[in-house]
């Protein structure tokens, strides 16, 4: 009996799961895959009672690569993976309910879906499901079964092998609730279509498929979709799966598994190689955040011309975050070019970038804050930068950013006091910070201080271009006149203050947004840096033991709900601690910048941290942690 043999095996105290559709050979299976994890040579001897037991979960690190309930297994550059529906996975990898991973798309039009599956994967054994663990790793995975094992790798961004041994079979179902049909192709193979998606083509390079999936004229669809792939007759298949925003094609050749792998590892090498290494703990998350940004880089496709980074695993790429996401990818400055260009692909005719974008729409209702030049100054100091960017790509900066800086006061100072305003709190990049309690519209200095740094930073591209000597001194004089301003208007002799846009009531609250002007770092008067370095050492204010919190804990508006009302962010602690350093505040610095890593090395990547306790404010993940992880963890390593 399953569950005896669960009790038996992992301790009085422990129960098996509810899991009411799975068969008793499917709780023995379970039981087999917890003990095969349990009895590695770190756990021999030991009781255990509970998965969720917080050392297994640090020992599950040593042999799964990254938490697949957080993270999708996908190949650079592609639109399709690997993803654990939520609720599938205790955080050991181990499957303990219905199969939970799934084939699933990240394509633009997939955020009008209910979720972004495309295929339910499930192992089968003799014509009945087993329950599985899953081995994660950078460039394959592993559905381990008491009978067999399926094994998956990305030969290339768009085509999956999945590979299974021993006699073990694997089921796909979907339920496909968009208009969308399968249909023949030649030989074995198989085609879906998923209407405003694509197609996948499955086809059996070893072993067979059979496949149910019937017309419905009702629907115009094959609402239900049920394929079998079976093993042949030495108990081995291999199913290609290629994915493509055209209609698919059967290839004549496909390269063998063996030649897959050691392409995706080759890439996944050369990539990991450009990361820097970090001081211990860090240095033990290096490779985990090193893929996670791997993951989440998209190809070329649709809107899409250049390599872009999601900040999710589905869909929706941000802007400013693109500027996070160069910083910590410097390590390869031409990906980093590629990165900081790519909004302005999608510029308005007069310069306003997108806030969020993907491969089929843009959307530019509200914006982000005009981080470029933060991210040209910081790349600045590991980087000659005329030397290792083409001449091209510099124009194309000096030209886009130039407009996107002149946009501010053109297009978003109603007052005409030389002051940009900020329209939404989602514009300051802290969607419901509390500066925006009483008003939607306000001047605040954090977008001044971003601004004189994207002056000053075109004046370098200018330099670099060998351009007119005048206008070159124009971009800075630009940034000293507004930080100048910034400094007048807002500075009341003890802190930052924001605005209302037209009558200048004053807003001041604990919100982080009022010490992000520290970004300037040392071209701000001494006397207030002494003072802003002072608040940002206060225990229990803004700093907590897991970094800066986005609202300080004294403040009556603080709240662990929503986002910016108190969760650590990432974008907090990348431009305070880079500020703080700059200015010389040094060791303030690196210890912001190793709590809030110690925070991911012991909870995991979540992009919203609760200060209180340091473990996940959410079910956030994403890019943007691993990218802020890389950054700090490097600048308190190397810096």
């Amino acid at each position: 009996n399953g569950r005896r043999i669960g009790r038996y095996v992992l301790g009085t105290d422990y129960k098996i799961p509810n899991a009411s559709a799975e068969s008793y050979i499917s709780y023995a299976d379970y039981a087999v895959a917890m003990v095969d994890e349990l009895t590695r040579k770190d756990f021999v001897g030991k009781r255990f009672t509970a998965v969720s037991d917080t050392s297994y979960i640090q020992r599950e690190k040593e042999y799964s690569f990254f938490d697949i309930t957080q993270n999708p297994f996908v190949r650079k550059y592609g639109y399709f993976g690997i993803y654990s529906r939520a609720g599938g996975f205790s955080r050991s990898g181990v499957n303990y309910g219905s199969a939970r991973l799934s084939i699933g798309s990240r394509r633009g039009a997939i955020s009008e879906w209910p979720d972004n599956r495309l295929m339910d994967l499930f192992p089968v054994y003799k014509g009945a499901k087993v329950a599985y663990s899953v081995k994660t790793g950078p460039t394959e995975i592993q559905m381990k079964t008491l009978y067999g094992t399926i094994t998956l790798c990305f030969p290339e961004p768009s085509l999956l092998y999945i590979k299974g041994e021993g006699g073990i079979s694997l089921k796909m179902e979907i339920d496909k609730t968009q208009s969308g049909i399968i249909k023949k192709r030649k030989n074995k193979a198989w085609e879906t279509y998923y209407r405003w998606i694509g197609s996948l083509v499955f086809n059996p390079l070893q072993g067979d498929i059979d496949m149910d999936a019937r017309w419905n004229w009702e629907t115009l669809t094959t609402p239900k979709v049920k394929a079998l792939v079976q093993p042949d007759e030495n108990g081995s298949f291999l199913l290609a799966v290629e994915e493509s925003k055209y209609a698919g094609v059967v290839r004549d050749q496909y390269p063998t598994y063996e030649e897959g792998l050691a392409d995706v590892n080759a890439d996944w090498e050369s990539f990991l190689a450009t990361i820097p290494h970090f001081v211990k703990p860090f240095e033990e998350r290096r490779g985990e955040a090193a893929y996670i940004l791997w993951s989440h880089l998209v190809g070329p496709s649709g809107k899409v011309k250049r390599p872009l980074m999601y900040m999710f695993g589905t869909s929706c790429a941000s802007s400013w975050q693109m500027c996070h996401n160069a910083v910590a990818l410097e390590g390869d400055p031409a990906l980093a070019a590629e990165l900081m260009i790519n909004p302005l692909d999608e510029a308005s005719p007069v310069g306003q970038l997108p806030d969020f974008y993907d491969d089929m729409r843009g959307h530019y209702m509200w914006f982000k804050p005009p981080l470029q030049g933060w991210t040209l100054k910081w790349m600045m100091k590991k980087h000659d930068l005329a030397s290792v960017w083409p001449r091209e790509k510099i124009e194309t900066m000096y030209e886009g950013f130039g407009k996107w800086a002149d946009w501010f006061l053109k297009y978003r100072d109603d007052d005409h006091d030389g002051l940009p305003q900020y329209e939404h709190g989602d514009e300051a990049g802290f969607d419901d910070n509390t500066a925006f309690m009483e008003y939607s519209t306000i001047e605040s200095p954090d977008l001044c201080a971003y601004l004189g740094l994207l002056y000053e930073s075109r004046g370098d591209l200018g330099k670099m271009l060998g351009k007119d000597a005048a206008e070159i001194e124009d971009w800075y004089r630009k940034s000293r006149e507004i930080i100048d301003l910034m400094v007048k208007t807002f500075w009341n002799g003890e802190r930052f203050i924001a605005m209302k846009s037209g009558t200048h009531e004053e807003i001041a609250t604990g919100s982080c947004l009022f010490y992000m002007p520290i970004v300037l770092g040392n071209r701000l008067p001494r006397d207030i840096l002494d003072k802003m370095a002072a608040d940002l050492s206060e225990e229990g204010e803004l700093l907590t033991e897991y970094g800066l919190a986005s609202e300080k804990l004294s403040s009556d508006n603080f709240r662990t709900v929503e986002m910016a009302k108190g969760f650590i962010l990432p974008p907090t602690q990348l431009h305070i601690v880079t500020g703080l350093y700059d200015a010389g505040y040094e060791e303030l610095a690196k210890k912001i910048a190793s709590r809030y890593c110690k925070a991911i090395y012991d909870f995991g990547f979540c992009m919203l941290i609760n200060p209180l306790t340091g473990n996940f404010g959410g079910g956030f993940g994403g890019s943007w942690p691993a990218c802020a992880y890389i950054v700090l963890a490097d600048l308190a390593s190397n810096m």
